[in-house]
């Protein structure tokens, strides 16, 4: 009979049941009251549907492993496994998920993809979840409140933290013998050893450039095998503190503030000075007071300073140099006191005689140094005469 349906019944623990049904009308589509048990389901038309009684869901239960294989026959190249939705076919819809043999994954069905890892967060490019977001131009990140950690053979190598500081050889920013670079864009270094390399290759010219507000103030460079300090304004300036108290133009080298500073301690004292002319003192009538004429007793030290002129060799360059070291003359620091304390004066009242006194850092020894300043002790002298 035309588009009759076959119908198969049965009786199951007593009550009438509808085994299966095949609808004539529909090409003997089959329809099962229940469980199909099958070693395989073939589909001629390569299409299974699954609707869940009408409600349109479907449901696939393994008790075990899930194994969807694609390409099974090794029959082709370039097979692969999708995802679509608003598609009952092969073609038509929009595809989600392509996922091909070679193990190239797609995931481009519409202008921005999310992929959510952990807890899922709601739905869009939010900041409460861990997700994977790309939009055709920009691929982006984000952790909903972790860190980021890269590792090489199960070993951490590098960690972007929640607080944005980016670590490498180490898990918190600031720790020893690791490199952490903030959000705020400092660097910062912490090793036992060399914190740093900065190596140029080829010819001579900048290894580190310095700018302010996108402006060049300075450089360091390479010279001739030497190592360069730049300004690039009209002067460079050396600081304390953050207190400025030597500049450098490129005529001068000179003081922050006038009448300050000296050149080398009592215990570090320079050795030669080299120059084209000697020293230039103040001695302007304007910047001095208590002017006099000297005293009997001062006139009587310069005469007997005269005869306190004595030949001598440094120890030290008798110990570098041997007999090879030179000859100097002048006056003993410790003569020339003597010579006030005979007249009833204080040689320490006078700038040509100088006193010194410090702790020594390594031995923790006080220690005493005398000297003359000789342009003043000449002009003693010479008074006498």
């Amino acid at each position: 009979v035309s588009n009759q349906d076959i119908i198969f019944r049965g009786n199951d623990g007593g009550s009438g049941i509808v085994a299966l049904t095949l609808d004539m009308s529909a090409a003997g589509a089959a329809t099962f009251n229940s469980t199909v048990t099958a070693a395989k389901l073939v589909s001629t038309n390569g299409v299974l549907e699954l609707d869940d009684n009408g409600s349109h869901n479907g449901v696939i239960n393994v008790p075990a492993g899930l194994f969807i294989n694609i390409d099974s026959n090794s029959s082709s190249t370039n097979e692969t496994f999708r995802i679509a939705k608003d598609r009952a076919g092969t073609t038509g819809g929009t595809e989600l998920f392509k996922l091909h043999e070679d193990g190239n994954l797609e995931m481009r069905a519409a202008a921005n993809v999310r992929i959510s890892l952990g807890t899922a967060g709601t739905s869009g490019a939010n900041n409460n979840s861990n997700w994977i977001y790309g939009n055709g131009n920009n691929l982006r990140f984000n952790n909903a409140g972790g860190f980021y950690s890269w590792e090489t053979s199960g070993t951490e190598r590098m960690r972007l933290s929640s607080d944005g500081f980016a670590i490498f050889g180490a898990t918190a920013q600031g720790a020893q013998n690791a490199l952490t670079i903030s959000q705020a864009g400092y660097v910062q270094a912490r090793v036992t050893g060399t914190a740093g390399y900065f190596d140029r290759l080829g010819s001579d010219g900048a290894i580190l450039q310095f700018r302010k507000n996108g402006v060049s103030v300075g450089s360091v460079s390479t010279f001739s095998g030497k190592l360069t300090i730049n300004s690039t304004g009209t002067n460079l300036s050396f600081q304390v503190g953050g207190a400025t108290y030597i500049n450098m133009d490129n005529l001068r080298l000179y003081p922050q503030t006038d009448n300050s500073y000296d050149l080398g301690i009592a215990s570090n004292r320079f050795d030669d000075i080299f120059a084209t002319n000697g020293t230039i003192q103040t001695s302007d009538f304007n910047e001095k007071q208590d002017i006099a004429e000297l005293s009997d007793a001062e006139q009587r030290v310069a005469v007997a300073c005269k005869g306190l002129m004595r030949k001598f060799r440094w120890k030290d360059s008798v110990a570098e140099k041997g007999d090879d070291a030179r000859i100097h003359f002048g006056i003993i620091a410790q003569d020339l006191q003597a010579a006030f304390v005979a007249e009833g004066l204080d040689a320490g009242d006078y700038a040509m005689f100088i006193s010194t006194t410090w702790t020594d850092e390594e031995t923790n020894e006080e220690k005493t140094r005398m000297g003359v300043r000789y342009s003043e002790l000449l002009a003693f002298i010479i008074s006498a005469i």
